[in-house]
């Protein structure tokens, strides 16, 4: 996730990390999309605050301790199939949050470092990957009730959007109206925040949960 400037939370997961569950309205589900515990983990891995700001935060690397992401989307508005896959759409509402500890910032574990609903449009694309199905969930977060630990600065943000990719679905969630569950491995939040110098700064927070692969678990921008 990226906010705050040019500032990153990620982490490398040495396995899976967190589980993604969605069962659409097409289905008899809810049609609500979540992130949570799964796969001995709370949810998707969050390891180091990477920043920009001046002065930087812990000389621009902060690492998180006990560090997850979490979210749960607005209501499912459609299903449609698009290509080998199908796309659905949500609407406002949901939340996510990300959680830990920066021993460097006297932050503990435990510790809300963001909340921010989602705003209408987020979308949820799933195609077939082999014997299993890849699913990104995607789309703009309300800027303007984002909320960031006051340890880590005060900002107004102006935008901000997440992605989070799971490699490892049921084949079948690839068929409009089927089920969903999987690990995660890629968190993507994309904050922009104007900061009280009014000048703008991009903010992004990558992760995954795959070892080997970039900044494993989660990772937020600031």
């Amino acid at each position: 996730m990226q906010f705050c400037g040019n500032n990153i939370l990620c982490g490398v997961a040495a396995g899976r990390q967190g589980l993604l569950n969605f069962d659409p309205t097409e289905n008899g589900g809810n049609g609500v999309l979540t992130i949570g515990a799964g796969n001995g983990a709370f949810g998707g891995l969050i390891t180091d605050l990477i920043n920009t700001v001046v002065p930087p935060l812990c000389g621009g690397d902060c690492a998180i301790t006990g560090g997850y992401l979490t979210l749960t989307s607005g209501l499912e508005t459609s299903g449609v199939v698009q290509g080998t896959g199908v796309l659905y759409t949500f609407g406002a509402g949901g939340m996510l949050r990300i959680v830990g500890g920066i021993p460097a910032l006297a932050v503990a574990n435990g510790t809300t470092l963001l909340t921010a609903p989602f705003l209408a449009g987020d979308t949820f694309l799933v195609t077939p990957a082999g014997l299993t199905a890849t699913g990104t969930f995607q789309g703009p977060i309300d800027p303007g009730m984002i909320l960031l630990n006051p340890q880590l600065g005060t900002y107004t943000f102006t935008s901000a959007s997440n992605i989070e990719t799971s490699m490892d679905l049921n084949l079948s969630c690839a068929t409009l109206g089927n089920a969903c569950s999987g690990w995660i491995r890629l968190s993507n939040c994309r904050p922009s925040r104007l900061p009280r110098n009014r000048d703008l700064f991009p903010y992004l927070a990558q992760g995954w949960s795959r070892s080997g692969q970039g900044c494993g678990g989660g990772s937020l921008l600031v």
